[in-house]
């Protein structure tokens, strides 16, 4: 594979958003966040009785990892100009795209982008009026949407890291097929039709292409340990399915490649920051690897190593089937619009973190805490609706 621009992308800081808990922990709720008080409290779904992580547990002390605020969503900074937290939306609607960063959340429904949540750098402010676009990325410090007829906008204090992006031209005929972000850097993989798709990145100075051709989507983040370069993972079409790839400097990393049937699942491939990827594969199942990364990795191709999970008998115990799965995280996937389950990184067991009817969820995993997101209209014509977001802990 060959870089068409050279380019040095800088380490990812450090994560400060904050979110709020289910009221099972001995810390206050958080309005702006924990939506649903009844399903914070435990009360609103069949999650808080027969899921045992849906919530975190009584006596649980995430605040390490979670920062769980105890102020009111109503909040103003000390200039009195920001509001610390924007309340979460009850007319939310059918989402179509949406991503959750620790403390904040964002959808995009037709043509308007809503945010909710934690608004420390005015990450859940995003522009007014309409905004076309097909997707959604949230990070620290910035929110952006991504489509043909939008091209790339980006708000919140961090959008200058990538600002060479905001307000970028795409070609109105383009499809996007995948996009993500960190707090330096924002990678999107687009073109007429998936085969001749590739990825662009932005950053503040400027962008950049990466090969290969006919990339179906794309993860990028830094690794923990080795963060002098970023991974871009991606998919690339071919020969009836996809292989999966991941770049590490000048490393191309074979990951694994999948063959069938993709009708109603799309390929997808989640960096965990810390060395792992997890796809998904033509039948709907996930799979683990491990990179084997390097401060300095040699040029060339090298292969990932797959990871054993103990699957247990849940899903079956569920009576759920692979054949509708969102691979919403690196250890996280929503099947059947209704069952989250993770896998413990530590012990590599796979448990249910909750259940909710909806189309949508998003997950973002911060060490040993998970906010997660569902939109909460479950039908096309559901109207009125407000998203249920929470917490919880491995």
């Amino acid at each position: 594979m060959q870089i068409r621009l050279t380019h040095t992308l800088a380490l990812l800081g450090a994560l400060s958003l904050t979110a709020c808990s289910a009221s099972t922990q001995e810390q206050d709720e958080d309005a702006g966040w924990c939506v649903d008080q009844e399903a914070c409290e435990g009360e609103d779904d069949a999650s808080a009785e027969d899921d045992a992580g849906a919530d975190v547990e009584a006596g649980a002390d995430a605040s390490s990892d979670a920062e769980v605020p105890t102020d009111a969503g109503s909040d103003v900074d000390a200039g009195g100009e920001r509001p610390l937290k924007i309340d979460p939306p009850t007319d939310l609607g059918q989402a179509h795209d949406l991503a959750v960063h620790r403390g904040t959340a964002c959808a995009l429904t037709d043509s308007r982008v809503r945010c909710w949540g934690d608004n420390t750098y005015g990450q859940a402010q995003p522009p007014e009026g309409d905004v076309w676009a097909d997707r959604v990325v949230l990070t620290e410090k910035y929110g952006c949407v991504v489509g043909s007829s939008s091209g790339v906008v980006c708000w919140g204090d961090g959008a200058a890291e990538v600002a060479f992006g905001d307000g970028t031209r795409i070609n109105g005929r383009f499809t996007m097929y995948g996009v993500s972000a960190n707090s330096r850097v924002l990678c999107q993989s687009s073109d007429y039709v998936e085969s001749t798709s590739v990825i662009t990145c932005y950053d503040d100075d400027e962008s950049w292409e990466l090969d290969p051709v006919g990339a179906a989507t794309v993860d990028v983040q830094y690794d923990e340990m080795y963060g002098g370069y970023p991974t871009v993972c991606y998919a690339f079409g071919g020969g009836g399915g996809y292989t999966y790839q991941c770049m590490h400097g000048e490393a191309v990393i074979e990951v694994t490649s999948t063959q069938g049937d993709w009708v109603g699942i799309r390929p997808t491939i989640r960096h965990d920051g810390n060395g792992q990827v997890s796809v998904l594969l033509a039948d709907g199942d996930v799979a683990w690897f491990d990179l084997g990364l390097e401060a300095r990795a040699e040029p060339g191709p090298r292969q990932a190593t797959r990871l054993e999970v103990d699957w247990g008998t849940l899903l079956v115990g569920l009576g759920l089937s692979l054949a509708d799965v969102q691979l919403v995280s690196p250890n996280c996937f929503f099947t059947d619009n209704y069952a989250l389950l993770c896998r413990d990184r530590d012990t590599s067991a796979l448990t249910l973190r909750a259940r909710m009817s909806a189309n949508l969820a998003a997950v973002h995993e911060q060490r040993d805490a998970v906010y997660y997101c569902f939109d909460s209209g479950y039908s096309d014509t559901s109207e009125g609706t407000t998203p249920h977001c929470m917490l919880s802990t491995f």
